[in-house]
């Protein structure tokens, strides 16, 4: 039995990420220097990624006065998301909470990011 091929997915989330997302800046702490007394660079990479900021409402469909604010950013990306990582929006700086990866068959198709409000 031949694998699924998923090159479709990819290519539908990468156009459909372009056309409705827009470029945000993820910060990644890279570690150089001796073991001892390492050094934190910050490493910006420019990513384009779809903004969902929704309000959050309870069982009863009551606003709880809160937002969930999650990206979706494409597969195969110049550099991958991680929790803790910082992505700067609109010239704001969330940290990153939560990282879920949507890779049927070992192929990632995309990355659901939730930030901390």
């Amino acid at each position: 039995m031949t694998a699924f091929d998923y090159s479709g997915s990819v290519a539908t989330a990468k156009r459909l990420i372009a056309r409705f997302g827009k470029t945000v800046t993820l910060i990644k702490r890279t570690k150089t220097g001796p073991a001892r007394s390492p050094v934190y660079v910050p490493v910006e990479t420019s990513l384009t990624a779809v903004d969902l900021n929704k309000a959050v409402r309870d069982k009863a469909g009551t606003l709880t006065g809160t937002t969930e604010r999650k990206l979706l950013i494409e597969g195969g990306a110049s550099a991958v998301p991680a929790k803790d990582d910082v992505v700067t929006i609109d010239g704001a700086d969330h940290v990153i909470d939560v990282v879920k990866t949507l890779n049927p068959g070992d192929t990632v198709v995309l990355y659901t990011v939730w930030l901390v409000n």
